[in-house]
């Protein structure tokens, strides 16, 4: 089963971040291999959220669909997903942002694996490769989002 933990500075502030990893409808504008989300059964209760998403994820000549269950904790910049159904034997994937003077610290945890053994060969080759582009791709966004946002605060 693949695994990565993923530890980094970010120079924006964590609510910001979580706003931007909990707008998983969003994702594929910038996600890679994201080809397609469908957002359903949102809920709120106290500084919590969540929904259900149906992710719908190309990756060369696999085209997989997926369920989780998406929980964002606002008081404390944290998201947790867990896998509902689809072609994964298990997911599990946390973000956690604390603010600190230049911005804030990601924590970023993923582990999963897949029933299909062929997809997860393939997979487990490119992991660590593929996680630091998802990352990456997410710090590409904020500063995007961001940077054009803290610009015009400056005015």
């Amino acid at each position: 089963m693949p695994k990565r933990h993923e530890t980094r500075h970010l120079p924006f502030a964590a609510n910001d971040m979580l706003e931007l990893v909990a707008d998983v409808g969003s994702y594929p504008k910038f996600l890679p291999w994201c080809h397609a989300v469908r957002l359903r059964k949102a809920w709120q209760e106290g500084h919590c959220s969540g929904f259900e998403a149906d992710m719908v994820i190309k990756f060369k000549m696999f085209t997989e669909t997926f369920t989780s269950a998406v929980r964002v904790d606002h008081a404390n910049n944290s998201l947790k997903v867990e896998y509902v159904r689809g072609p994964f034997q298990n997911l599990t994937n946390s973000w956690k942002f604390v603010d600190d003077e230049t911005g804030c610290h990601l924590d970023f945890f993923v582990d999963f694996s897949f029933r299909n053994f062929i997809l997860q060969k393939v997979v487990t080759a490119l992991f660590d490769e593929a996680m630091g582009k998802v990352v990456g791709a997410f710090e590409t966004r904020a500063h995007a989002i961001y940077s054009t946002k803290n610009s015009l605060k400056a005015r």
